[in-house]
């Protein structure tokens, strides 16, 4: 049922995200924080709904321009640059294969974080993508929190299988970092 449930949602965001491109920033941070194809036992278990939505984010960009200009500063310079530096440490590193394999799903990762940098440029557009990143992530946290009473505290608790925070202790700074930063963006500024 689960397996259902998230193809027909990942599916029936796809005609939203040919029409405004940021909703597809926000469906594959969704889907790439909180990886809800690993909470199925189905066919969605594998499936590579974070590319789907990723190759119609490419699509609905082609299709429906933003006006904004990508915002160009001294971190962005020193982002690619780091970026270029990761291409030649790859290239002499001791075990290449393994490397490359790395590289490419940075790479990935890397080319969608530009396009958010470019399309979440208004304030409404990042409270959005920080409250998506903060309940992705949450979600985690109070699954977890209620393992933790239901046993006693006797387990652990761990992320969504094969992610970046699939490790309790990931989980745990990942969870931290949310809190500060959904703090920070929905917090008023001072005086």
């Amino acid at each position: 049922m689960r397996d259902i449930a998230l193809f027909a949602f990942v599916f029936g965001m796809l005609p939203f995200i040919l029409k405004q491109p940021y909703i597809g920033v926000l469906a594959w941070s969704w889907l790439s924080y909180m990886n809800p194809h690993r909470l199925t036992w189905g066919p969605a278990y594998d499936f590579p709904f974070a590319q789907l939505v990723a190759v119609t984010l490419f699509v609905s960009l082609v299709l429906n321009p933003e006006k904004q200009r990508f915002p160009a500063s001294r971190i962005v310079v020193v982002w690619v640059l780091f970026l270029l530096w990761t291409l030649v440490s790859t290239y002499f590193a001791y075990f290449p294969h393994s490397a490359w394999e790395y590289e490419t799903r940075v790479f990935k990762i890397q080319i969608i974080l530009f396009i958010s940098l470019w399309l979440m440029g208004s304030p409404e557009r990042i409270k959005l993508m920080v409250w998506v990143i903060f309940v992705s992530v949450g979600f985690f946290g109070i699954k977890g929190g209620i393992f933790t009473i239901l046993t006693g505290g006797s387990g652990r608790v761990y992320g969504p299988a094969a992610s970046f925070i699939a490790e309790n202790n990931a989980l745990a700074v990942a969870l931290l970092m949310v809190i500060v930063i959904t703090s920070a963006a929905v917090s008023p500024p001072a005086p």
